[in-house]
């Protein structure tokens, strides 16, 4: 759903980016946000929680069980280990 927004700019710059994106063939306005939109995910990308095995195994379908000769594990006891994994990953990035 699109909104208005108000930017306050330079006059020069809006001079500039105005004849960038018509070269570009886009206009202003989805030229700022693709670049919000690249911006922000770029960032969220940044943090280095690593996926769970079992997560990325459920993910692309790989047994993860038998790919790491493990006993079957009941639900609750692989869902609390994946949280504790998470949890500990999380800390370790507050602490930096």
């Amino acid at each position: 759903m699109d909104a208005k927004l108000t930017l306050k700019l330079d006059k020069e710059i809006i001079k500039l980016a105005k004849e960038y994106v018509a070269q570009q063939g886009t206009s202003l306005s989805k030229f700022i946000e693709d670049y919000l939109r690249h911006k922000i995910q770029s960032e969220q990308n940044n943090y280095k929680i690593s996926i769970h095995p079992a997560l990325k195994a459920m993910e692309t379908g790989v047994d993860y069980i038998k790919l790491n000769n493990l006993k079957n594990r009941n639900l609750k006891e692989e869902k609390d280990a994946i949280y504790d994994s998470k949890l500990e990953d999380y800390l370790k990035l507050t602490e930096e």
